[in-house]
């Protein structure tokens, strides 16, 4: 992990500012470009790199904005779910429930907040009971699991989800929603026996610690996922009953406290699974599968970088031509990708984290939360000329000032990593072109204009 000072900013900055002055920088092939601009600059983008598919890290998702729910059988990526466990909390302390309540129903609740996939595909899904507690201190991962009850005490069976329409409950217009019935009996817990349960919510989480609603896929996986928000102030357990002195009662219990968000992975059987078991050829992986739910990334290497002396880069662009074909309204490609540092293990390494502005910070041009200056660090899917001077659909990133630091000693050359942007919560892939790919047109490859400082 890697710390920038402040001087060593400034220094830099002074230095592509006084750079920058001398030529204008270019992504078009050279023989595009006026002669006269090679005055003091010249360009590069023969440079070594070497891409490898690996599984991403697991990553936090109990500060998750939104939650995917769910399961995906897709030809290229293989099949995938995503459960969510969550607290359930009182709405008040020493909640009273009035004279003898008796149960109507409880329901589990989760606003909708998007799909992703076939807006017609059929959905399974299980409730189960968590049986340890869940910290809201703790830090829950993606490949985290809770211990629950085996038996399920909810269930909701091939029914296809409306993002469309509101639903009606006694007389309320409420937005769409997913609904689970819950089992009677633990309705009945709620309105019999010890109300201490209801004096605050240690008492209450002693009672019921939280729940789980998990896809079934024991009939197959399905072709989308929704995306919930159970921060919505219409998510939570709904208690519907009545008392001796009125009927149609309600009491509704938050998800406030701790929740995160679980996914599995099964490549077996997909054209991912002989890129993962077998090692790389010297020239690097020919397709880059790329997934979400912390699901796929690539190793990028760029071996020989640290050995140029004497120069000041001008810019530095990296650029991942896109395979997918044409995007698709079903399965949206990522809206972004990161081009992020790796350490010696191939992990990713992050020097700075805020989970609730979604800010991930990595590579040096990515800091423009502390230096105030937007370097144009890209990682959106764009049309770029490429260094033949074709135009082609790709992910582009702007990297001169980390290697500039690089080269500097500054940082050390542990490798890159390409990853799903935010890779913990969307389950959005898409295939690029590998350094291994045939056709030269299409490899992923660096360019560096720069200047010699060094006559």
């Amino acid at each position: 992990m890697h710390r920038m000072t402040r001087s060593g900013w400034i220094l830099l900055l002074l230095m592509m500012l006084a750079a920058a002055a001398c030529r204008k920088p270019t992504l078009i092939g050279d023989d595009l470009i006026p002669p006269d601009d090679y005055l003091y600059s010249e360009r590069q983008d023969t440079f070594s790199v070497f891409t490898t598919v690996l599984r991403d890290d697991s990553a936090v998702t109990s500060n998750n904005l939104f939650f995917p729910l769910g399961s995906l059988d897709e030809e290229e990526v293989g099949r995938s779910t995503a459960s969510l466990y969550m607290q359930v909390n009182l709405p008040t302390n020493n909640l009273f429930l009035g004279n003898n309540p008796v149960l109507d129903s409880l329901v589990l609740v989760l606003d909708y907040a998007g799909l992703y996939g076939d807006s017609m595909a059929q959905h399974s899904f299980n409730v189960y009971k968590v049986i340890e507690p869940l910290y809201a201190s703790k830090l829950y991962y993606s490949d985290s699991k809770v211990l629950t009850l085996p038996a399920a005490i909810g269930r909701k069976a091939n029914f296809v989800p409306n993002l469309k329409d509101s639903v009606t409950v006694l007389g309320n217009t409420m937005p769409p929603q997913l609904r689970i019935r819950l089992t009677d009996q633990l309705g009945t817990e709620f309105t019999e026996g010890d109300t201490l349960k209801f004096l605050n919510d240690t008492t209450f989480t002693n009672f019921l610690n939280g729940l789980v609603v998990q896809p079934d896929t024991s009939g197959g996986h399905s072709s989308s996922m929704i995306i919930v928000n159970p921060y919505d102030a219409n998510s939570g357990l709904t208690l519907y009953y009545h008392t001796d002195d009125a009927d149609s009662l309600t009491a509704k219990f938050p998800f406030s406290g701790p929740k995160f968000g679980s996914y599995t992975h099964d490549y077996s059987g997909t054209p991912v699974w002989n890129y993962l078991t077998t090692d790389a050829p010297a020239a690097g992986d020919s397709v880059l599968f790329m997934q979400g739910l912390q699901g796929l990334k690539t190793k990028v290497s760029i071996p020989y970088i640290d050995s140029l002396e004497g120069i000041a880069i001008n810019k530095a662009e990296i650029v991942f031509p896109l395979r997918s074909g044409e995007p698709d309204s079903l399965y949206p490609f990522p809206g972004r990708l990161q081009f992020i540092e790796g350490d010696t293990l191939d992990h990713n390494s992050f020097f700075y984290i805020d989970y609730n502005s979604e800010t991930f910070i990595s590579v040096v041009d990515q800091d423009f939360l502390f230096s105030g200056i937007n370097y144009d660090y890209g990682g959106t899917l764009d049309t770029v000329i490429n260094k033949f001077g074709v135009s082609i659909p790709a992910y582009r990133f702007n990297i001169t000032r980390h290697l500039q630091k690089i080269l500097q000693g500054e940082i050390d050359n542990e490798g890159f990593m390409l990853i799903v942007y935010p890779g913990y919560r969307i389950p959005n892939h898409v295939t690029l072109y590998g350094t291994g790919a045939a056709d030269e047109n299409l490899k992923p490859y660096l360019s560096i204009t720069y200047t010699t400082i060094n006559q």
